[in-house]
């Protein structure tokens, strides 16, 4: 009976068949243990429902992860006043006012939480608490004479504010001052950080 003579199994077989077990193997490994890293997951597939809640927070996902809010556009009518944002002790608000025969659109901000401190490219003061006057509360003003309208959009109309607890607010304010039906439009975007 020759049919049953032993013989060694090739080098090939040898690789091919530990090939196999170890993919296999290390297929099982990860279904077991649960550990899945960044390198198996394809780019844009994890949603928001895919995370356990509480598990995951801004701070360990970066500044990509904070989120933009937008506000208006909102008209003033002129001598009006309107509520731009609010976050926690900070409140922007915009103004539309006559200075004699032009329109101005002014930006203020204010803080509650004694300690507080703001900054932008109009305003550089500082300190912000519920007594700073106004005067040191400006973030952004934008004026326009008779019949001509103006318009900002740049990175001269941001600002940041932040307050002892960390309570940080941070944004832009465009405007558009329309001198001649004398009123204003505001817009922008801001973001909260805890």
């Amino acid at each position: 009976m020759k049919r049953f003579i032993k013989r060694r199994p090739s080098p090939a077989f040898v690789l091919a068949a530990m090939a196999l077990f170890l993919s296999l193997g290390g297929v099982s490994y990860g279904l077991a243990t649960g550990s899945i890293d960044g390198r198996e997951i394809k780019n844009s597939t994890v949603r928001g429902p895919d995370i356990r809640n509480a598990t995951i927070s801004s701070r360990d996902l970066g500044s990509s992860a904070l989120p933009v809010r937008k506000f208006g556009p909102v008209t003033l009518a002129l001598g009006g006043q309107v509520t731009l944002a609010t976050y926690e002790s900070f409140t922007s608000v915009g103004q539309c006012q006559a200075v004699g025969v032009n329109t101005r659109f002014r930006a203020l901000i204010t803080g509650t939480e004694a300690g507080s401190a703001f900054g932008s490219t109009e305003n550089t003061s500082g300190s912000l608490n519920a007594a700073t006057p106004e005067a040191q509360r400006v973030m952004r003003q934008q004026g326009s004479g008779p019949g001509n309208t103006t318009h900002t959009n740049s990175a001269a109309d941001g600002f940041s504010a932040t307050a002892p607890s960390g309570r940080s607010f941070s944004g832009n304010v465009h405007a558009v001052v329309n001198g001649q039906s004398r009123n204003c439009r505001a817009y922008g975007d801001y973001t909260r950080i805890k």
